[in-house]
């Protein structure tokens, strides 16, 4: 199944976007879309969603590697399971590797990055900004393959 098929539900009511340049492949999820607020267990919904999500990822050939990463607002947390909006972004991520592998993807090729409130792609003033900085981003990153010297 396409990627674009199994998220054009989400695309179509923007809470996935899909940017793709020539060696990259940059998937966008709502954070909403996948967990509770302020959460990193992957919601019912969510497990569905990124199970599709990793049958198509599998078809890629092993050269292509799968970046996870997780973002926030700048709100601050602090909760017993979370001292930072880092390790809340870091276990987000890692959630998404972890059912990526359970479905059956090789680990080799996965990594997950948490990257707290520090890149935000909006602003953090509104709360739509700080919805937008709430986010998983997939990362899909095809091999650099250079043309061998020439005679």
């Amino acid at each position: 199944m396409a990627l674009e098929t199994v998220l054009s539900p989400l695309t179509s009511g923007h809470q996935v976007s899909i940017h793709a340049s020539p060696l990259t492949l940059t998937i966008n999820l709502d954070a909403a879309v996948l967990f509770d607020s302020g959460q990193a267990d992957l919601l019912p919904t969510a497990r569905t969603l990124l199970a599709h999500v990793a049958a198509s990822l599998k078809a890629l050939p092993p050269p292509f590697t799968i970046e996870l990463q997780g973002y926030t607002d700048n709100v601050p947390i602090t909760t017993a399971q979370f001292r930072s909006n880092w390790s809340l972004s870091a276990e987000r991520a890692v959630s998404v590797v972890q059912l990526f592998v359970d479905g059956g993807l090789d680990g080799n090729r996965l990594t997950a990055q948490g990257f707290g409130e520090f890149e935000p792609i909006a602003d953090n003033a509104t709360d739509s900004g700080r919805a937008k900085n709430r986010r998983v981003v997939i990362v899909i990153r095809a091999p650099d393959v250079q043309s061998p010297p020439g005679p």
